[in-house]
């Protein structure tokens, strides 16, 4: 009597171990990709903070030009000076900007903002 040894069939697909493998992979590289989002986000946000300052500091000084006084509040420069309601406030905090009107400065709330 001949025995007949019929090989095993190789079965396609993954190995519980190389199917770990790859979602540890793939987990590290979304959060590299979300520290990296965050990150920038918050950098575009402090640089919108300075324009925001930039652009006020300028019109409080056409104002003054203008008026031959400092605004009373940065309300008074909406809408000839600034159109947009959203530039008086700071994009990362959501703070009303700070404005002293006997010397016309400006500052930002935000305690990281505290240097522009």
């Amino acid at each position: 009597m001949k025995i007949l040894i019929l090989p095993l069939k190789k079965e396609k697909g993954w190995t519980f171990v190389e199917l770990l493998v790859s979602l540890l992979i793939i987990s590290i590289l979304i959060t590299v990709a979300l520290i990296n989002y965050t990150t920038i986000l918050r950098r575009i946000k402090n640089v919108s903070c300075q324009a925001n300052l930039n652009i006020i500091r300028k019109q409080i000084k056409v104002y003054e030009s203008i008026e031959q006084t400092l605004p009373p509040s940065l309300e008074a420069l909406r809408p000839e000076y600034i159109k947009e309601s959203t530039i008086l406030k700071c994009p990362q905090s959501g703070l009303d900007y700070t404005y002293d009107p006997n010397n016309g400065t400006v500052k930002c709330p935000y305690p990281s903002h505290t240097t522009y």
